[in-house]
């Protein structure tokens, strides 16, 4: 090759050399063209002796090395601008502190965090401020010392004004150039997603409990509802199929039966539907003022023909328009057990 060419082909192979063109006597054209391209100088042929091709060849090295120092510095720069472009728009909130507290560095998201509406603000609080005791500090920073690097940390902080949150904080220790140590770190707030883990759990503990409420409450149908149904059956069917031979103490000798167990059905049946109100909270209580004597009748009157069926006796004393403060359910509740 010649020209031109030949300075393309050596600098395509060999770009962080510095080179020096020889050109031929009309051939000066040639030597600026290989400037343009990345020449550090050219000398026309027969127009230099060895004193300055020497400063030609030190020139050219020192421009090449002011050049790529140049470049250098500029890609550090536009590296250096990134990376504060990053580390200011991130979402996730990124810090450097010391031993004693004081945020050395902060971005934006970290201050949005605790409730701060500039960087500025957040570095003029402590670090020891956003936890919720100073200790707790004291034994994050004793375990990163022993660890040197701590991820996915789960603990509460504290936000400005005293709102607590929930984050995850993963951080390491730094050496400084003087021998100190800093504490780098991002803070990630989970609140939202821990309350809907808890949700979700108390959720599933409800549920299993309302299955286990379905489950008791229809083996206690199956078991204690059952026969007293299948007795004011049995007796029902011996009314329709027979009343009209039965004599007239036959016949209330059924009715009787048959209204006793439909009351100690009624009973059971009633203590039944409170026992799963309470096992699942859906027991309400009003508390109103409510004469007691009426609940009070109400309940003998309930379980009088039981006890006479049974040769009970048993009696009440109360006044009438006895007025008491309490949930009139719940004392109707306790005086039927």
């Amino acid at each position: 090759s010649s020209g031109i060419d030949t300075f393309d082909i050596v600098h395509s192979i060999f770009p962080e050399i510095p080179v020096i063109v020889q050109t031929g006597l009309n051939d000066e054209l040639i030597g600026q063209s290989a400037m343009s391209k990345g020449a550090q100088d050219y000398l026309v042929k027969g127009n230099f002796d060895g004193v300055l091709l020497a400063k030609s060849i030190i020139y050219g090295i020192e421009r090449d090395n002011l050049f790529k120092k140049l470049q250098y510095e500029k890609l550090a720069h536009e590296r250096e601008k990134i990376v504060t472009e990053i580390f200011e728009n991130a979402s996730v909130a990124i810090y450097r502190s010391d031993k004693a507290g004081n945020f050395l560095i902060a971005n934006l998201a970290l201050a949005k965090l605790f409730g701060f509406d500039s960087v500025d603000e957040i570095k003029k609080i402590n670090a020891y401020d956003i936890f919720l005791e100073h200790v707790l500090r004291e034994k994050f920073l004793k375990l990163l010392e022993e660890s040197k690097v701590i991820s996915g940390y789960e603990h509460k902080l504290k936000k400005k004004d005293g709102p607590i949150i929930t984050v995850i904080e993963s951080c390491r220790l730094t050496a400084g150039s003087s021998g100190n140590y800093f504490y780098e770190g991002v803070i990630e707030d989970i609140s939202i997603k821990k309350d809907a883990e808890e949700k979700i759990l108390k959720f599933n503990e409800e549920l299993q409990l309302l299955n286990k409420t379905k489950d008791k409450l229809f083996s206690i149908i199956a078991h204690d509802l059952k026969s007293p149904f299948q007795l004011i059956h049995s007796y029902s069917e011996i009314l329709n199929n027979e009343i009209a031979d039965m004599s007239l103490d036959e016949i209330k000798k059924s009715f009787s039966y048959i209204l006793g167990n439909s009351r100690n059905t009624l009973v059971l049946l009633e203590n039944l539907l409170d026992w799963a109100k309470m096992q699942t909270n859906k027991r309400t209580y009003k508390i109103i003022n409510f004469d007691i004597y009426k609940v009070i009748t109400k309940t003998y009157d309930l379980y009088s023909y039981m006890a006479v069926n049974k040769n009970v006796k048993f009696t009440y004393s109360c006044l009438e328009k006895t007025l008491v403060i309490a949930d009139e359910n719940i004392i109707y509740t306790v005086l039927r057990n």
